[in-house]
């Protein structure tokens, strides 16, 4: 795998030059943008060549079982008296990844003599993308791409908290999308079933109007654990549905165009 790359970027972890047919622990370690360190491994048989390649080879135990590439980035842990099951994410601070290779299939905690390490850093937010924060009734955070556009744009909404998750509006960025960041609380006032339109509405006013980003089309991702998921899938299409339908240049004209007169 790069070591140094977006966390988006597919996961290849090989390990070479090992005694053929002998058992090997990996284990990976993270500390968050908290300073929390979370750890995980999988115990491995390595081939007839003496190589374990995890994409291809799969775990006999540890935190994961089976073929399972994203499998040591996926499982990671702190244990049980932390609250957070995952590393916290700062968009401006990338996970320090230590990844390293034991003797044996150990528990986590024994690794402690690696026959190899190396060190990466997985990053949140590319070079060039801006951040804007949004205060006032409406609240989140604007990730824009670099570069001059136009780019298409997303609203995303994830989770029923106050707090913003924004690592996946920043990967998106990232990737050339704009990508405005929403607390559901942000749009409801507090814990309900149903979005506040009116404010999703001003939400997605402000995103289209941004001058680098393309003005009549806006996609939605309203995954959030404190509405029914489906429901918001619906509410979302259909309002961004007339929401381009009522203020899309292109789309009145193409309706002015392929109109049938007597």
């Amino acid at each position: 795998m790069p070591r140094i790359s977006l966390m988006d970027v597919p996961t290849s972890i090989r390990v070479t030059d090992l005694t053929p047919f002998s058992l090997v622990t990996l284990q990976m370690r993270v500390e968050d943008a908290k300073g929390i360190k979370f750890t995980s491994h999988a115990h491995y048989a390595c081939n007839e060549r003496g190589a374990v390649d995890v994409s291809s080879s799969p775990s006999l135990g540890g935190s994961y079982r089976g073929i399972f590439p994203e499998g040591l980035i996926s499982t990671l842990d702190h244990g049980p008296e932390y609250l957070f099951k995952r590393p916290s994410v700062k968009t401006d601070q990338p996970w320090k990844i230590v990844i390293g290779a034991y003797e044996g299939h150990l528990r986590s905690e024994n690794c402690t003599r690696p026959l190899c390490e190396v060190d990466m850093e997985r990053h949140f937010r590319g070079p060039g993308v801006k951040r804007l924060v949004l205060e006032g009734q409406l609240g989140g955070a604007l990730y824009l791409p670099a570069g001059p556009g136009p780019h298409p744009a997303v609203v995303d909404m994830f989770g029923g908290s106050i707090l913003l998750a924004e690592h996946r509006s920043s990967l998106l960025a990232s990737r050339g999308i704009a990508s405005l960041t929403l607390s559901h609380m942000s749009l409801s006032g507090g814990m309900s079933l149903s979005f506040d339109f009116e404010h999703l509405e001003h939400a997605v006013n402000f995103l289209l109007s941004q001058p680098n980003v393309i003005p009549d089309r806006c996609g939605g991702n309203p995954r959030d654990n404190a509405i029914n998921q489906e429901k918001a899938w619906q509410d979302m299409r259909n309002f961004l549905t007339r929401h381009v339908r009522d203020n899309s240049p292109w789309y009145q004209n193409y309706i002015r165009d392929n109109s049938c007169t007597n």
